[in-house]
């Protein structure tokens, strides 16, 4: 077998299987789908803790967004024991920048230094603006302020982010491929033009040559 058609066909061997290997990875990514992204954790509700005087005042309002809502108010002492000589509590929330008349409310005392109201109905998304008072017995109340965000559900819930990394990464491949496969095909033109150059040249030296028999 002549040499130089040997080697061009391990050439074409040799690309065949480049370029299978190129049409798989094209396969591959083509099938793959793009890794999913966690939605971000939204915490709801709203915790407030500060030091107030004596005292330690956390506020916790679940879920924070309209309709009902559940307060609960915990009073403790420097040491985190609970405010035992806390009587009672009220508080008053009122939209900001509006002209309606707070919302007073008494909360229940559940045990020491804890009181609740479990359905407080909030029916207005905005800005809130509270204040608390704590009842003492044989000391001076306490009172506190916060501000509170009321969202919808569908407004705390941001939508997902497009997976963009995806798409450069298709982008990429797919040129690599079409890279390839463009080099292959003129590396396989020129191969192929030198075979059949060499092939010519060699039948016209062969029918050239003078029968010598």
């Amino acid at each position: 077998m002549d040499p130089h058609s040997q080697q061009f066909r391990q050439t074409l061997r040799v690309e065949v299987f480049l370029g299978l290997l190129a049409l798989l990875i094209a396969a591959f990514l083509g099938t793959t789908s793009p890794p999913s992204t966690p939605l971000p954790r939204v915490d709801e509700g709203f915790r407030q803790t500060r030091a107030v005087d004596d005292a330690h005042v956390a506020i916790e309002i679940r879920p924070s967004r309209p309709g009902p809502n559940e307060i609960r108010l915990t009073v403790t002492g420097h040491n985190g024991q609970p405010l035992t000589d806390a009587t009672g509590a009220l508080l008053q929330l009122q939209v900001v920048g509006s002209e309606t008349a707070p919302i007073g409310v008494i909360l229940d005392r559940e045990s020491p230094g804890v009181f609740r109201e479990k359905d407080l109905m909030l029916g207005i998304e905005g800005r809130w603006k509270g204040q608390v008072t704590i009842q003492r017995q044989g000391a001076y109340d306490l009172h506190d302020g916060f501000e509170l965000a009321l969202a919808s559900q569908m407004d705390r819930h941001a939508p997902p982010t497009p997976f963009a990394g995806i798409s450069t990464v298709m982008a990429l491949a797919s040129l690599g491929i079409v890279a390839v496969t463009l080099s292959l095909l003129l590396m396989s033109i020129r191969r192929l033009n030198a075979a059949l150059q060499r092939n010519a040249g060699s039948n016209q030296r062969q029918m050239s040559q003078p029968d010598r028999r």
